[in-house]
């Protein structure tokens, strides 16, 4: 599990062990359903989407981060906490501070430590989402 502020962390879903459920509002944005999740909003992650990943669905994903990071406590997870939870809580985060959307996931993947980016297609959805909010 991994720290952005005192209320934000995101992951993969085996991260999800080390909560108390309870304390955080759960958004899980894999492919599988899991228990205790607050928020179920399903990405593919690859180069394609495969019908999956509309503009829409990657919104919906961004705006349940974004009206729920301010108040409460929040895990934003994915299989593995590398594409579509950095892609989208990334998103969210620069929408919100007003930040440029390259600089938050640099941050993102530094707390990570991990060298490679989320696939292109969901760096592009951020890309869109953010050019018209």
């Amino acid at each position: 599990m991994y720290k952005y502020s005192n209320s934000i962390y995101f992951g993969g879903f085996k991260e999800r062990s080390k909560l108390e459920e309870n304390d955080f509002i759960i958004i899980n944005l894999s492919k599988r359903n899991i228990k205790n999740t607050d928020y179920w909003i399903p990405l593919n992650d690859g180069v394609y989407d495969n019908g999956g990943n509309t503009q829409q669905k990657f919104a919906e994903a961004v705006n349940t981060i974004r009206e729920n990071m301010c108040d409460n406590k929040i895990f934003v997870h994915c299989a593995v906490g590398q594409s579509r939870s950095v892609s989208a809580l990334a998103t969210a985060i620069a929408a919100e501070k007003d930040k440029e959307f390259k600089n938050i996931l640099n941050e993102l993947l530094d707390i990570r430590g991990c060298s490679s980016e989320p696939n292109y297609s969901l760096q592009n959805k951020a890309k869109v989402y953010l050019r018209h909010i």
